[in-house]
């Protein structure tokens, strides 16, 4: 029995050093759990040459949206832990299981972290004609007028709506919440003044800020944002406040950390290159990497946070 026993670690042991040697020796998936043109998408399509000259082989992007980002990941779940199919996940990976009753996978236990990429500030926006010049003025009225200011968000959930939702907790004010079924309605009736306000991701934003068709009065992390940096944070009126949304690169549960290393330092390799940094900022997307480690902490982090909010919102399953 010992012996068995003995063998069967030996093995373990062997086929775990096999797949770090392989290990590139076909071509790479990496699976994009949205539709081309997503944040997820533009990221991976500037990421795909840089990781195919650092592995020698073609990485395909692999594009598998639905189910609120679950149908891609858990593509990767099923996936052999051997590093040829790795994925992309999003602060909303830490989201789903409050709105979902019947999960694929579990968000911590079913994957190897590998790195952060990026984050993605979030931007409080108003109509150009808003009376609403600063964010002061935005909530100074919000006081006076409790769920008078009406605001758009991408569903109940919803990054978007958590942002505004620790927005009123910061302020201590009573906003309402108008959900959408997608971003680009919600920018379409915030320019035609049928919303006050939404709090956006500033990509799918900026270029209708930079036109004049929105006002900008404040984002959503600590300090300003490169994209815009006359506008000011809500860090700055409200101490504490830090919210921005998250790409990360995780694996199959299982992976070697020989593995892992090499997909870490291929990302941290193109990242460090100026056409990838300046490709990434043209985008509105912040470079961020992390440690696998640094990583799991975050998603541990967002779920417990997560927990709270959902609570609040009354909107746990």
């Amino acid at each position: 029995m010992l012996k068995r026993v003995v063998l069967a670690m030996a093995c373990m042991v062997s086929a775990s050093s096999v797949f770090a040697e392989e290990f590139p020796s076909k071509p790479i998936r990496l699976i994009v759990p949205s539709a081309p043109g997503s944040a997820f998408d533009n990221l991976a399509r500037v990421l795909e040459p840089e990781l195919s000259k650092a592995f020698n082989q073609s990485v395909v992007v692999h594009n598998l949206a639905g189910a609120s980002n679950m149908t891609g990941t858990r593509e990767v779940v099923r996936a052999a832990a051997d590093g040829h199919t790795v994925g992309m996940v999003s602060s909303t990976h830490a989201i789903n299981p409050y709105l979902h009753e019947q999960m694929p996978y579990d968000a911590v236990k079913d994957f190897t972290p590998i790195t952060n990429l990026v984050i993605t500030p979030l931007i409080v926006t108003v109509p150009a004609n808003s009376p609403y010049q600063t964010l002061a003025d935005l909530v100074a009225d919000a006081k006076v007028n409790p769920d008078k200011i009406n605001y758009g968000s991408a569903g109940v959930g919803n990054s978007l709506h958590l942002a505004t939702v620790l927005l009123e907790n910061a302020a201590s004010i009573k906003l309402t919440h108008a959900p959408y079924k997608g971003g680009n309605l919600i920018v379409n009736d915030l320019i035609a003044g049928h919303l006050q306000m939404a709090t956006l991701a500033i990509p799918s934003v900026l270029q209708q800020i930079k036109a004049g068709n929105l006002r900008a009065l404040a984002t959503t992390t600590a300090k300003r944002s490169d994209a815009l940096p006359d506008v000011p944070s809500i860090g700055e009126s409200y101490q504490g406040y830090d919210y921005s949304t998250w790409l990360a690169l995780v694996g199959p549960k299982g992976m070697n950390d020989k593995v892992r290393d090499k997909w870490h330092k291929a990302i941290a390799d193109a990242m460090a290159k100026s056409e990838v940094q300046e490709k990434l900022a043209a985008l509105g997307l912040v470079i961020e990497t992390s440690t696998p480690a640094e990583l799991q902490a975050r998603i541990k982090k967002d779920l417990e946070e997560n927990q709270k909010l959902f609570k609040q919102i009354n909107a746990t399953h």
